[in-house]
């Protein structure tokens, strides 16, 4: 849904549909920048805002969301990993740290 402007740069254009054709529009992983400002989908979003908007994300903790908060406001709706675990859609994970140890050993022969 985007393409360039008469001059070559790059500009949305969403063909045919007016502003008001979807009624409802679902975007994933909602933090990757949909609701960044300076995104190419933000002018997709901004075009079709008479439509209710449901962003996902499964990473809500981030720095980097601080647009998506700003954009879709606070999660109506949170699972947490630990519920989806107890649940038992999830398998617990167990990690630990291990400090490689590397032994490198020369042997330097002279030869006449």
């Amino acid at each position: 849904m985007s393409g360039k402007d008469k001059d070559g740069k790059p500009a949305p254009y969403f063909g045919e549909y007016p502003p008001d054709y979807f009624d409802f529009i679902i975007i994933d992983e909602c933090h990757r920048g949909g609701a960044n400002d300076e995104s190419n989908w933000r002018g997709i979003m901004d075009y079709f805002s008479p439509a209710v908007q449901l962003g996902l994300t499964a990473t809500p903790k981030r720095r980097d969301n601080i647009d998506t908060y700003r954009y879709f406001g606070e999660p109506v709706y949170v699972y947490s990993l630990k519920e989806g675990i107890n649940d038992g859609f999830l398998t617990p994970s167990r990690s630990s740290g291990l400090r490689p140890q590397l032994t490198i050993t020369f042997t330097l022969q002279m030869t006449r």
